[in-house]
């Protein structure tokens, strides 16, 4: 328990286990724990990162908030750089997982709709992981705009591609989809009452128990919930896995407000949408 603020006077906390703070975090502080997060007071200008759940009494300002794992390289990468991963397997391999040096020459009759598809394909993928690169480290957008390259060399190749081109980039993916796999930790929940021009991930369900939020990205692998009716989403991007539950979104100024639900049988629910909201629902995209 720290029974004060988090504050250059106390540095930064580091711990294995719980931390209960009764003050609030200061500016550029940084609290870094295995367990859970609760903070009585505010969090200003500072990063929170659980390995548990974390609740947020007070106000978020200006900060970064995770619980269990930064949930966009799972929710928003992933799943597209499995596609490509299919794809290629499709395309250049066999049924035991050799390259397919033996078609060539039938990749090379339907080469040309093929290469189209892949291409229309490619653009799409990384055109959706642009939308969401603010939230990935530069190392994890680095490897993933090298990955779409590599892709885009060997479909532009054809059937002069050759297997060790093919190898490469097949082991690249299967790298980088184990890392990422491995950092995607155990469900953990934030709960909040107000955040501000700030970043929330959760590796559970995201809360907001009080006003709401005001140009703050909010991402969720299950559920985002503003339990208010009278609640109040102003700007930012929200992302869910599964559903978001909503008071009102955006305002009559024209405040644009993204809500992204990803899963198949996704929904969004809101008591009003001013216009200006965008709602995506399984890639399914409508302007409000």
């Amino acid at each position: 328990v720290i029974h004060g603020d988090v504050c250059p006077e106390t540095g930064n906390v580091y711990f294995n286990g719980d931390v209960h703070i009764k003050g609030s975090v200061m500016d550029n502080m940084k609290v870094v724990v295995d367990g859970n997060i609760t903070v009585t007071g505010n969090v200003l200008q500072a990063i929170l990162i659980a390995g548990g759940s974390v609740t947020i009494r007070g106000n978020i300002i200006s900060s970064s908030i995770t619980a269990g794992a930064a949930m966009v390289n799972s929710l928003c990468v992933m799943p597209k750089i499995k596609e490509i991963l299919r794809n290629i397997k499709k395309d250049f391999y066999d049924v035991n997982s050799e390259v397919w040096l033996n078609g060539y020459q039938k990749m090379k009759e339907r080469y040309p709709s093929l290469y189209s598809e892949r291409k229309r394909s490619l653009d799409k993928i990384a055109e959706d992981i642009k939308e969401v690169s603010r939230f990935l480290t530069d190392e994890d957008y680095e490897t993933v705009k090298e990955i779409l390259e590599e892709a885009r060399i060997i479909y532009a190749a054809g059937n002069l591609a050759n297997a060790g081109q093919i190898n490469r980039i097949r082991g690249r993916i299967q790298e980088y989809l184990a890392k990422t796999s491995v950092n995607e930790g155990t469900d953990a929940d934030i709960k909040l009452g107000y955040a501000q021009n700030s970043t929330v991930q959760a590796s559970g369900d995201v809360l907001v128990l009080g006003r709401g939020t005001y140009q703050t990205d909010v991402i969720a692998k299950k559920a985002i919930r503003f339990v208010k009716p009278s609640s109040v989403v102003l700007g930012g991007t929200l992302i869910a896995g599964e559903r978001i539950s909503l008071g009102t979104v955006g305002s009559p100024h024209g405040i644009t407000t993204h809500c992204k639900v990803l899963g198949r049988n996704g929904r969004i629910d809101a008591v009003r949408l001013f216009n200006n909201t965008v709602i995506t629902i399984n890639n399914k995209k409508k302007i409000i």
